[in-house]
């Protein structure tokens, strides 16, 4: 079932903080369902965005100019016309353009403007009339004829060619009171037509080419430096977050502008959303609109592989491997309910757990690749998208597994942990804050046939394994030195055995170290202060899984993850430091969907 107050929350979500200002509404069966704005219209003096603000919707006018065009051409069918899309333009330029028509242009048809496959270029100002009577006189290339290129010059003449359809040629070279050129004059009969013929008969009145007084303005930004703006230009569409086809945008120099994007989902809804900025939301409106579309049906994802975990800023993150093999994060505040799952930015995919941590305001996601078993990993500044500093994805050269990575954060410096396929021996590498992992090391002394584990504590980073005599093994290491297990190397964890990856986490001054069960599939922790040995084995009752579990701390509380056995879906419990596993009075309750 799909949610439709869930998806306009998940579009508030992803819109919220990096936006300047945004709008956007929502439409179920041709009707107003839902709408939402944040922000501002303008900072200085502050004015609220508010869902009925008028906006410049750029680029999305584009579907307002075809509709226009094609309802120009019934009008004149029904007048007795013959003219279709594949007739051709030449008669319906203005006359005083008839001897200045460069190459193609008279077999260009409607049909290759509205394409964008006229192969005509925009000149300087590529709005007005005079650059549009050039562009015409310069034509088409031969090596660009019938050759897809986005133009916006293309529309700007059916702006022309829709009044000399309806009107005659004549109407392009007429200069009328109140009209500043023939350009202008033509302007109008367009908008006017558009506005009775195009936006009237649908209800759509709040409709205009320029805001209607000061107190319409909305001023346009640069997210990163807000001193930077522009305004308002004429000869726009402005409305209301409402409804309209097609992508916008517009950026000037200094970086400010807006976006926009118009969307019809698979199952019949439309939404709309407007931006009054550029730069802060650092992935395209069609992806955040999809991940909300994705996150508003109600059914739980499920997963056939393990949790990951970590927490970053106020938050904990729960990552898991979909069954469409997409990887997904679910995020939630500390005590409060996980808020729903979101598909990683960048496209990922895989067949194994995941690894995650935290370092420098920096989530990291580790992953095996699903067809190439290399390992790669991005990353997020805490709050936004990931991006893995703008490259998305990036594999981590030198080592290839079979099994799920390890990760975790010491200091500066971020590890991660890798099983090798042939000798089974454990590889670590490292990097400073924000620079690649790289330089596989082995950790010898312990083989092992599933994933490691890791955490830090103190100036420690511990890594677990489980041996292949099915014991858990730990050994640690002072940041950037050798793995010295405090002098000892690996040493055994006594009293459990388990055939799953171990998970691990710290809080405070104590590591954490949690296993599966074989045979009876319950989940164990055990625990010690820094530098100690680990001691004795508790469960943690009422759950049980047939995979490895997840750990991460979060404020005072540790929290533990696992994936349930008939239904697949991710459970998480989590407990005081020293206190039993109450789940904040809750016990095991399900990551929410």
């Amino acid at each position: 079932m799909f949610d439709l107050q869930r998806f306009a929350k998940k579009l508030d979500d992803q819109l919220r903080g990096r936006a300047v200002g945004y709008e956007y509404a929502v439409y179920q069966d041709e009707a107003l369902s839902a709408s939402g704005a944040g922000g501002y219209a303008v900072m200085f003096p502050p004015i609220v965005m508010t869902a009925d603000r008028r906006m410049t919707i750029a680029s999305m006018s584009k579907t307002i100019t075809a509709t226009a065009l094609m309802r120009a051409m019934e009008i004149k069918n029904a007048a007795g016309a013959n003219i279709s899309i594949d007739s051709r333009i030449a008669p319906y330029l203005p006359a005083a353009w008839k001897h200045h028509h460069g190459p193609h242009v008279d077999e260009m048809t409607f049909k290759d403007v509205l394409t964008h496959t006229s192969g005509l270029r925009s000149v300087e100002d590529e709005d007005l009339f005079d650059s549009l009577r050039q562009t015409i006189a310069n034509g088409s290339t031969d090596a660009n004829w019938h050759n897809y290129t986005y133009q916006n010059s293309n529309y700007s003449l059916l702006r022309i060619l829709i009044p000399n359809l309806l009107y005659g040629v004549g109407v392009s070279a007429v200069n009328v009171p109140g009209a500043e050129s023939p350009g202008h004059y033509t302007a109008k009969l367009y908008y006017n037509f558009v506005r009775e013929h195009v936006l009237g008969p649908v209800g759509l009145s709040g409709v205009s080419l320029a805001p209607q007084g000061p107190h319409e303005a909305i001023v346009y930004y640069n997210f990163d430096d807000r001193s930077q703006t522009c305004k308002d230009q004429d000869f726009d569409w402005y409305l209301r977050g409402r409804n309209w086809d097609h992508s916008g945008e517009f950026t000037t120099p200094n970086g400010a502008g807006m976006d926009g994007d118009w969307m019809i989902l698979p199952n019949g809804i439309t939404v709309v959303i407007l931006v009054n900025s550029r730069g802060g939301l650092k992935k395209p409106l069609q992806e955040v609109i999809k991940n909300a579309f994705n996150a508003a049906w109600l059914f739980p994802p499920t997963t056939k592989a393990a949790p990951a975990a970590t927490s970053l800023g106020s938050q904990i993150h729960a990552v898991i491997t979909g069954d469409d093999n997409r990887i997904y994060i679910n995020s939630a505040v500390d005590g409060q309910p996980f808020d729903g799952w979101l598909e990683v930015e960048g496209h990922g995919q895989t067949r194994h757990a995941l690894a995650a941590a935290a370092l420098d305001n920096r989530l990291y996601v580790v992953a095996r690749g699903i067809n190439d078993q290399s390992i790669y990993v991005t990353s997020a500044e805490d709050g936004q998208p990931f991006d893995g500093f703008g490259f998305g994805w990036s594999a981590i050269p030198g080592a290839t597994t079979d099994a799920a990575p390890a990760t975790a954060a010491l200091g500066n410096r971020l590890y991660v942990f890798a099983k090798g396929i042939d000798d089974k021996q454990i590889y670590v590498c490292s990097a400073v804050s924000r620079d690649a992992p790289g330089g596989w090391a082995a950790i010898p002394g312990v083989t092992t046939d599933v994933a490691p584990a890791a955490a830090s504590l103190g100036g420690r980073v511990y890594v677990f394994a489980k041996g292949l005599d099915n014991r858990i093994y730990v050994n640690s290491a002072l940041e950037g030195q050798s793995f010295d297990g405090w002098g000892n190397g690996w040493v055994a964890i006594p009293g459990a055995t388990t055939d799953a990856a171990p998970a691990a986490a710290s809080l405070g001054n104590r590591i954490y170290v949690f296993a599966k069960g074989i045979d009876d599939k319950r989940i164990y922790v055990n625990s010690a202060a820094d530098g100690e040995a680990l001691g004795s084995w508790k469960e943690v009752e009422g759950g049980v899984t047939d995979a490895a579990p997840a750990a991460a701390a979060l404020g005072s509380r540790i929290y533990v993850l696992a994936k349930g056995i008939d239904d697949q879906r991710i459970y998480v419990n989590s407990a005081l430091m020293g206190q039993p596993f109450d789940g904040w009075g809750n016990g095991w309750t399900e990551a929410q969907w």
